[in-house]
């Protein structure tokens, strides 16, 4: 029987424990959600963060090893139609290995996909936490700017909050006693080193204590950078904050 999982793991399968990443963007964003021990290999371009340096690396990201990746024993593969080999995910399901597809073409595609890997991996709790009462959720704004230049350019992967880390904003006692809530829409430079550089107030809550419990909050965030052609850049992203009462 041909066992050829496309997507999603069902609701009856176990969380993989043993992760393959065909692209350099998956593995970040693997990393970011805090599994990283997962991952047992990946692609010679895989490079970021500086632990993916010491995993197994099974090929180029144009041309993966299929033997590279069976000798790692993995329970869960995740792969791109945006660079991988068109083959390689039929390949895997006739060997009945388990297969997720990150599909993000577009900017704004981002955090749905981040979601739909977190469900996967069975920590959506984690991947969905900037959909929830005080936390962020990112897009890239639409141009970065190495060396403090701006310039346009296709990237490797999107500038990412690394939501396991990253404490919630905090959501002031006077503006909950007060029953204010808001969105704070913040303009974020993140640096190549994943640290934010500057901070603008895009667009107000309409109230002052909403809008500084973001920027004190977020300036102490960490991301995992964006990256033009594998090297990390300074990248511009909005980060909007919702407070909301419950």
């Amino acid at each position: 029987m041909l066992l050829y999982f496309l997507g999603g793991s069902g609701a009856e399968a176990s969380a993989p424990r043993r992760i393959v990443s065909l692209a350099p963007n998956i593995t970040e964003i693997v990393f970011s959600l805090g599994l990283g021990d997962r991952l047992v290999g990946m692609t010679t371009y895989c490079d970021y963060p500086r632990a993916a340096q010491k995993k197994t690396k099974i090929g180029g990201f144009s041309n993966p090893s299929l033997e590279a990746i069976l000798a790692l024993h993995p329970d869960a593969v995740i792969l791109t139609e945006d660079g991988n080999p068109p083959e390689i995910a039929p390949r895997l399901g006739k060997l009945g290995i388990r297969i997720h597809v990150f599909r993000a073409r577009k900017i704004e595609e981002l955090p749905g996909a981040i979601r739909e890997m977190g469900r996967y991996l069975q920590v959506e709790d984690v991947a969905r936490r900037g959909e929830s009462s005080g936390s962020a959720t990112t897009t890239v704004r639409g141009s970065v700017r190495p060396g403090g230049r701006e310039t346009e350019g296709t990237l490797n992967s999107l500038a990412v909050p690394r939501y396991h880390e990253n404490p919630h904003p905090a959501y002031p006692r006077l503006a909950r006693l007060r029953g204010h809530e808001g969105v704070v829409l913040l303009a974020v430079e993140v640096l190549p080193d994943g640290k934010v550089g500057r901070l603008q107030i895009k667009s107000s809550s309409g109230y002052n204590l909403l809008d500084q419990s973001a920027l004190d909050s977020i300036k102490k965030w960490s991301f995992e950078p964006g990256r033009k052609m594998g090297v990390p850049i300074a990248m511009w992203v909005d980060v909007p904050i919702r407070f909301r009462l419950h």
